[in-house]
């Protein structure tokens, strides 16, 4: 036996567990020594799109298929920690066969046209989440092209980070039970109605880190859902940081956040400042604020400050951010900004970040907002007021 395959077997795993997951299986050829130290590893990654025509595609699946229903994946003891799967948009696997010169092909090219997954793809799919779940997965990473996840995989007493990725939500998330569920990070989900939706959200308890971009639902049916019902559902009380690009329905539903420290909001052009101001009281305890703004968000109603200061901003808040796309009718935008100059106590820094415009473009207009800010008194001795140029991301 050569050194290395003395090694324990919790050693091999954790090296092999550092691989692609295609690489660590060709350690299976070397000797059977290797077979069970791969179907045990702790972390497992299966990425589609890296094929050079369907043929390949068509073994990838037939691999995982095999893999996933093998003796020692169904019976495996040992807990698997991460679980990541990500398929690729059709859209790009048309541009990849379509540069094939086999013909035989053309039926692909007509499967992959009209962005149906096959039947046998999404069977090897939810067969991979189910034995990721038996195996007491941790971490799930998913990018599934809007294929319909079935609910076995949201009824997990073990899974603490979980990233979904293009993919569809079934209708009924009442079964949904993520005790131990401590980060959430949903991108471009589709729900069938907003009952799912905040089921699904309520069904974290723990949750700690929440963010949320481009979530697709049907409104909410107000005539047959409790107001109640969902002011408790989205009372997240242990949640600490939310980054949302915000919607009307999510404002209308947001109970009580009392633990949250950190907000990243994409403010849509549905809402003003007034939305901001509800938010906030609902964060009592909120340090840092990042607001991002577009074109045109807010309405042309001047925009009047609260007449009590909101706890947050007098008592805890450190850091501001507003970003902004557009300096057309800045002028709300500016008295916020005043607002939180005046009154946040522990304000360390407050950043105007001037993101899409161009540092040429509408000169005139920022030099007045810089200097209408830069005279504003400020009830924090030691807060640093700063103007960004440059673009940043708000789901970094």
């Amino acid at each position: 036996m050569d050194r290395i395959s003395g090694l324990p077997d919790e050693l091999l795993c954790h090296i092999l567990s550092f691989l692609p997951t295609k690489f660590a299986f060709t350690t299976t050829l070397l000797s059977k020594r290797w077979t069970p130290l791969f179907y045990s590893l702790p972390v497992l990654r299966f990425d589609d799109n890296k094929f050079k025509d369907f043929q390949t595609y068509d073994r990838f699946y037939s691999f995982l298929n095999n893999l996933m229903i093998h003796p020692l994946s169904i019976n495996q003891a040992h807990p698997l920690k991460t679980f990541r799967f990500k398929q690729c948009y059709y859209s790009h696997r048309l541009n990849l066969f379509s540069r094939s010169k086999d013909i035989h092909n053309i039926n692909t090219w007509v499967e992959v046209t009209i962005r149906i997954p096959r039947e046998k793809d999404i069977h090897i799919i939810n067969t991979l989440l189910e034995v990721a779940i038996q195996r007491r997965v941790e971490k799930f990473d998913l990018k599934l092209c809007f294929h319909t996840l079935k609910p076995i995989i949201f009824i997990s007493k073990t899974l603490t980070i979980l990233k979904l990725l293009m993919l569809k939500v079934g209708n009924d998330t009442s079964c949904v039970n993520l005790p131990s569920l401590k980060s959430l990070k949903l991108n471009r989900v589709r729900f069938e109605n907003w009952n799912d939706y905040i089921n699904f959200l309520s069904s974290c308890p723990n949750l700690e880190d929440l963010r949320l971009k481009s979530i697709h639902c049907r409104k909410l049916d107000k005539n047959n859902a409790s107001k109640t019902v969902f002011q408790k559902s989205l009372a997240l009380s242990k949640l600490v940081r939310l980054c949302i690009g915000s919607t009307d329905d999510f404002f209308k539903v947001i109970s009580n956040f009392s633990n949250l420290i950190h907000i990243k909001l994409w403010l849509s052009p549905l809402h003003c400042w007034d939305d901001v101001v509800k938010l906030l009281r609902l964060c009592p305890k909120l340090q840092i604020l990042y607001i991002k703004t577009f074109s045109r968000t807010t309405s042309t109603k001047e925009w009047t400050c609260p007449l009590s200061v909101l706890e947050c901003v007098s008592y805890h808040l450190k850091s501001c951010t507003i970003s902004t796309s557009s300096l057309t009718d800045w002028a709300n935008d500016i008295r916020y900004v005043q607002y939180i100059l005046r009154n946040a106590r522990l304000l360390q820094d407050m950043t105007i970040n001037f993101n899409g415009v161009s540092y040429e473009g509408m000169v005139l207009e920022k030099c007045q907002i810089i200097e209408e800010l830069s005279s504003c008194p400020m009830i924090s001795p030691g807060c640093k007021l700063s103007f960004d140029f440059f673009r940043r991301s708000l789901y970094r």
